[in-house]
């Protein structure tokens, strides 16, 4: 934590945001291919939040790019 709080809430405390390997592989060929943000958490039996932040992380260290505005499933 960058700077002590008196109150603190846990955004998204009910997610797991922890991947095994084999999981980030396979994300990274769903989604190499176009498959939608919704398609991958069906996959990987995961809530769409969870692909969506592991989306995030994986842009950020340009191990994917992104799809554009279809990342959903249907264009916006």
């Amino acid at each position: 934590m960058q700077k002590e709080r008196k109150h603190i809430y846990m955004a998204c405390e009910d997610y797991d945001f922890c991947w095994g390997r084999d999981e980030v592989k396979r994300f990274r060929e769903m989604w190499e291919v176009g498959e939608s943000l919704i398609n991958i958490s069906k996959s990987l039996g995961r809530h769409v939040n969870e692909v969506a932040i592991l989306v995030i992380d994986q842009a950020e260290k340009k191990k994917i790019e992104m799809h554009g505005s279809k990342v959903f499933g249907q264009a916006v």
